[in-house]
């Protein structure tokens, strides 16, 4: 039985997810901002507004090295922040939010890779890393809801898959 190399899609994915919660938890939130949910699942995880979200979406290619399948991928990953325009500070909170993903992605351009297949709840690093590149703000549509605001970033990120 072959089994995945800790440098997997599902440790990266998890590892990223985890860092961005830890990084943004660490960070000093204002009175005026009450703590917000990170959804990692939509649309099965509900949006509790003021909310983070965020989605992987893959872009890979597969190389080989000395005999030994190995793939630089190169992922795009979605941060979007929600608000609702029911809060009066509405505005600033989206603002601040921004600024939140924008505050760990300059200050960390790595993340160490952590084996999630071997115990979710407490997953062990690994030797492995996640090269993180600058944020870029997009344009979005307009939610179909009036209520709701919010701000979508993409971070490219790379990091060597092997087998």
């Amino acid at each position: 039985m072959t089994a995945l190399h800790v440098t997997n899609t599902v440790n990266v994915e998890a590892t990223l997810n985890q860092w961005i919660q830890d990084e943004i938890n660490a960070l000093d939130k204002p009175a005026w901002l009450p703590t917000f949910v990170f959804v990692f699942d939509a649309p099965e995880t509900t949006l509790i507004l003021p909310a983070f979200s965020v989605y992987h979406l893959p872009v890979s290619a597969v190389k080989s090295w000395n005999g030994v399948i190995s793939s630089e991928n190169v992922s795009l990953m979605e941060v979007s922040c929600w608000v609702t325009r029911g809060n009066t500070n509405w505005s600033a909170q989206l603002r601040a939010m921004r600024a939140y993903v924008d505050q760990i992605f300059a200050a960390n351009r790595t993340a160490q890779i952590s084996n999630y297949l071997s115990d979710p709840a407490n997953p062990v690093a690994v030797s492995y890393k996640i090269d993180i590149q600058r944020v870029e703000w997009n344009m979005v549509i307009d939610d179909p809801n009036p209520d709701i605001e919010r701000a979508r970033a993409l971070i490219r990120y790379r990091w060597i898959q092997r087998s």
